[in-house]
Order: structure tokens, then C-alpha cells, then sequence
């Protein structure tokens, strides 16, 4: 049950980054959503970011992020098993999902391990060159996403 916690968890918050991370459409006050361009909404880290949310909550949000934003990106997926190996290297306290543009100008998301303070993780607590500090995913919605029930 705590697994299931878990990863139901870690899907909700990859999810609800990504949704927050991928427009690229201009909207709101200056073309954004409110938060992304907002500068009145600054202030502390908090280490403790992500709160619970209802699926049927999520699921109106999401729809409505997608309504609003025809043909972007609405998720972007990494497995379970990449974010362990970043939080089994650096000991992380949550993670940073970065939208990415590579050398092909393809789009997708980095996650990083990021530590209590705020601070991306850019070294291994071991030193050893083959532990995982970031993972990179072109895994997404809407062009990968049968099983994505969020935002249909």
C-alpha cells in the first residue's frame, strides 16, 4: 500500500510539473499562466512543495490546462525506477523536473535530485561516475499517452 502511495505520488507530482512546465503558448498577463509569470508569487523554497490532490480535481485541472492549451505538451513521463536511482545517489530531498530542448530540438524534461535548501544536486554523495544525478525523458502527451487518464 505504501509502494502504491508512493508512486501514485511521484506520478501526481511528475504529472502536475509537467503541466505547469510545458506551455508554450502565450497567455495570462503577459501570455502566461498565472505563477509562471506572476513575479508577486516569490518567496522562500519550501521543501515541503506538493500537496495532495483528488483525482477528479486533478483530473479538471489537467483537462482544463489542456482546453487551454491546444496541442502543447499535457505530460511528460519518467518511470519510477530513474527517480530512485537519482534519490539512492544523492540521498535527494525531492526532485526538479527542467523542460529541455536537445541537440535533435526535441522536446522533454530533465529531473534532478534537489537537496532541503533548494539547491540541484550536481554531485553524488558516493563521488562514484556511475550513480545517476539526472534523467532525461521524451515521453509525452499527446503524442505517447494511451494509458494517460488525467487529460483526455
Amino acid at each position: 500500500m505504501k509502494n502504491d502511495n508512493t508512486l501514485l505520488g511521484l506520478g501526481l507530482l511528475l504529472t502536475g510539473t509537467a503541466l505547469l512546465l510545458t506551455s508554450r503558448k502565450k497567455g495570462g498577463s503577459k501570455g502566461l499562466p498565472l505563477g509562471d509569470s506572476d513575479k508577486n508569487m516569490t518567496g522562500p523554497f519550501n521543501p515541503n512543495a506538493g500537496d495532495p490532490v483528488s483525482i477528479p480535481t486533478a483530473k479538471k485541472y489537467a483537462n482544463k490546462y489542456k482546453s487551454k492549451y491546444k496541442g502543447n505538451t499535457s505530460s511528460n513521463y519518467c518511470s519510477i525506477q530513474a527517480i530512485e536511482d537519482i534519490k539512492a545517489a544523492t540521498n535527494c530531498y525531492g526532485i526538479r523536473v527542467y523542460r529541455i530542448l536537445n541537440d535533435d530540438n526535441t522536446h522533454g524534461i530533465v529531473v534532478v535530485g534537489v537537496d532541503e535548501q533548494g539547491r540541484d544536486i550536481t554531485t553524488t554523495k558516493s563521488n562514484n561516475a556511475e550513480d545517476v544525478l539526472a534523467v532525461e525523458s521524451y515521453e509525452k502527451c499527446p503524442h505517447n499517452c494511451n494509458g494517460a487518464i488525467l487529460a483526455k
